[in-house]
């Protein structure tokens, strides 16, 4: 059943489909979006993203860019040439983020650097924040 972020109830947490093939990113990323009052469900990589959206969709979608088999950016396509309008954030680790194609753009389609994601607390104490 689909629901609009104007459907989600004040008190209930915001929900996030996250999906990373890197264990290390997924846990660090998890924990700085929970800690941020995110309910987060976490996949490690494209396939089970693409199947989980036939049945539940979150308020917003994370996804790495680089992973093997379907990558984020090919999810991305997919959601969208599928009609599903769920806000999505495509990660990269890397130094530089790609340039978003007008068709990002139009569609709604972010990239960002992982790092940003997780809270300077966390890299410091070395330890899952909540």
């Amino acid at each position: 059943m689909s629901r609009d972020v104007k459907e989600v109830e004040l008190n209930e947490r915001p929900r996030v489909l996250l999906v990373d093939d890197d264990p290390v990113n997924l846990m660090l990323i998890e924990a700085a979006l929970k800690e941020h009052g995110f309910d987060v469900t976490a996949l490690t990589g494209g396939e089970p993203a693409l199947q989980l959206v036939t049945t539940w969709t979150p308020e917003l979608i994370v996804l790495d860019a680089l992973m093997p088999g379907i990558d984020g950016f090919e999810v991305a396509r997919r959601l969208r040439k599928g009609g599903n309008r769920t806000p999505i954030l495509v990660l990269t680790a890397r130094d530089t983020v790609p340039i978003a194609p007008p068709y990002w753009r139009k569609n709604a389609v972010f990239t960002m650097r992982s790092s940003l994601l997780v809270s300077e607390k966390s890299f410091s104490t070395g330890s899952r924040p909540g």
